[in-house]
C-alpha cells in the first residue's frame, strides 16, 4: 500500500493534474498502553484538495488517505466532491457537499446530522452529503434544498475481520468484546457478519431544507429533513459453540436506519478595525431515528437489536478573530438523549454538558499554534489536543504535538479511548 501512495503522490505532482496536496508522516509517542496494544504508531497520510471555476461552472474535491505501517489496512475519507453551476441567483450542485447546517455545532463534532472524517475522534472535520444541491439567494433570504437517492455512509474510525476476530485499524475504533464469561470463565467470541446487499446500503433516499434570513449583520436560519443514520446499525445473535473448543458464536448484520434531523440558530457578528471580528451564535439541534426493522435477519439463541434514542442538543458559542489569532468559548447542553445504556452496540453521545475553548495564533511567519479544550460538566470527561507547526521552506513543514484524554466514567463514550494519551510529531511535504 506504501507503493500505491508514493505512486499517486507522483502522479499529482505532475503537470497534467493540478491539485493541491500533501504527504504527511506521522509517529505517535505513546505515553500510556492503548485499549488495543497491536495499533500502530506511525502513519502516512495523503491530503489532495482543488477548487475550479471556468465561468458559471465549478469543480470542488477534498480527500485523504491514511495508511498504517502494520497490517490494520487503509483509511479513507472524501469530505467533499461536487460540480456546481451558477444562473443567476441560483447555484446548483451534484455530488458530496458539506452543508453548513448552524454556526454553533461544528465544534463538538457530535456527528448525528453531518458524518465526521475520523480519523481521529478528536477531529472536527465534517463529510458532505451526497445528492442535489439547490440554493438560492434573494434579498436577506436564502433557501437550501437538498435531495438524493444514494447514501454514503459515514465509514471511520472502521474495523477489519480476521479468523473470528474484529480488530479496529487505529486506536479510535472501538472493537466489541473478545470474550465472554460463562459458567465462571471466559469463553472466547468468534465473530461472523453477514454482509448485506450493497443496494441495501446505497440505494436510501434523503431530502432536507434550510432557510437563512441574514440583515445588517443578524442571522437565524431553520432546518429539518429525513435521511439515513451516519453510520450503519447492527442487529446480532448467538449462541454456545462446544466441539473442539468452547467458544460463543457472535453473527451480526449491519443494516441502514433513518432518522429525522432538525434545528435552528441564530448569530450576531460585530467588526471593528481594531479588534477585530466577534461572533456570537446560539442553536438547538436534535435526531429522531425511525425504528428500523430488518426482517431477514434470523436470531438464535441470543438477541442483540439497536436502541433508539431521540437526541437533543443546545449549543452556544462566543468567537474573536483577527488576521493573526483566533478564540472561540463554547458550550453544550443535552436536552434529550442524556441516558445510560450499557448495550454493546449502543450509540453513545460524545458529550452532555460541557464547555470548550479554541484557540489558533500565528507567533511568527510560518509558526503557528493551535489548542483545543474540552471538558464534560457532567461526566467529567476532558480532551486537549495541542499542536505547533514551522514551515521549513516553500513546500516541508515539521510539527509537534500532544491529546490528553481523562474518561473517569466507565460509561461514557470517551472511556474506551482514555488510554490515548500521545505525543505526536509530523514530516509534511506540500506539492
Amino acid at each position: 500500500m506504501f507503493k500505491v501512495i508514493v505512486l499517486i503522490t507522483t502522479l499529482l505532482t505532475g503537470h497534467s493534474l493540478k491539485a493541491a496536496g500533501s504527504l504527511v508522516f506521522g509517529q505517535l509517542g505513546r505515553m500510556n498502553t492503548p485499549f488495543d496494544e497491536g495499533v500502530d504508531n506511525q502513519f502516512l497520510q495523503l491530503n489532495i484538495s482543488d477548487k475550479r471555476e471556468a465561468g458559471r461552472w465549478g469543480l470542488v474535491y477534498r480527500g485523504s488517505l491514511r495508511y498504517y505501517t502494520g497490517d490494520r489496512g487503509l483509511m479513507v475519507s472524501v469530505p467533499e466532491a461536487y460540480l456546481s453551476r451558477s444562473i443567476g441567483k441560483s447555484e446548483y450542485s451534484l455530488g458530496r457537499k458539506v452543508i453548513d447546517w448552524q454556526e454553533s455545532t461544528p465544534f463538538w463534532a457530535m456527528g448525528e446530522i453531518s458524518p465526521l472524517k475520523n480519523f481521529s475522534l478528536l477531529e472536527q472535520e465534517r463529510e458532505g452529503l451526497f445528492g442535489l444541491h439547490l440554493k438560492r439567494k434573494k434579498n436577506s433570504w436564502a433557501i437550501m434544498l437538498y435531495a438524493s437517492g444514494v447514501n454514503i455512509p459515514q465509514i471511520n474510525p472502521s474495523f477489519t475481520g480476521k479468523n473470528g476476530a474484529v480488530l479496529g485499524k487505529n486506536e479510535w475504533a472501538y472493537p466489541p468484546p473478545s470474550s465472554v464469561r460463562y459458567r465462571d470463565k471466559d469463553i472466547p467470541i468468534f465473530y461472523t457478519v453477514e454482509r448485506p446487499e450493497l443496494s441495501e446500503v446505497l440505494l436510501q433516499n434523503s431530502i432536507g431544507a434550510k432557510v437563512d434570513y441574514t440583515v445588517s449583520g443578524n442571522h437565524c436560519s431553520l432546518f429539518g429533513g429525513v435521511k439515513p443514520e451516519n453510520s450503519m446499525r447492527l442487529n446480532a445473535t448467538g449462541f454456545y459453540e462446544q466441539s473442539d473448543s468452547e467458544r460463543a458464536v457472535v453473527m451480526a448484520k449491519p443494516f441502514t436506519n433513518h432518522h429525522y434531523f432538525w434545528g435552528s440558530g441564530c448569530s450576531r457578528s460585530f467588526n471593528s478595525r481594531s479588534f477585530g471580528l466577534f461572533e456570537v451564535s446560539a442553536g438547538i439541534d436534535g435526531v429522531i431515528p425511525k425504528r428500523g426493522v430488518d426482517d431477514s435477519f434470523e436470531f438464535q439463541a441470543l438477541k442483540i437489536q439497536p436502541v433508539y434514542q431521540r437526541l437533543t442538543y443546545m449549543t452556544a458559542q462566543g468567537k474573536w478573530s483577527n488576521a493573526y489569532a483566533s478564540l472561540s468559548l463554547n458550550s453544550l447542553y443535552l436536552v434529550d438523549g442524556d441516558t445510560i445504556n450499557t448495550n454493546i452496540f449502543s450509540q453513545k453521545p460524545r458529550w452532555r454538558q460541557a464547555i470548550g475553548g479554541e484557540f489558533s495564533w500565528a507567533i511568527l511567519e510560518g509558526i503557528n499554534l493551535f489548542m483545543d479544550y474540552k471538558f464534560d460538566l457532567k461526566t467529567r470527561d476532558m480532551v486537549f489536543i495541542s499542536h505547533l507547526s514551522f514551515q521549513i521552506s516553500r513546500r516541508f513543514m515539521v510539527g509537534a504535538g500532544i491529546q490528553v484524554l481523562n474518561a473517569p466514567d466507565s460509561n461514557s463514550f470517551w472511556a474506551p479511548f482514555r488510554s490515548n494519551d500521545s505525543f505526536i510529531g509530523q514530516l509534511s511535504y506540500a506539492f
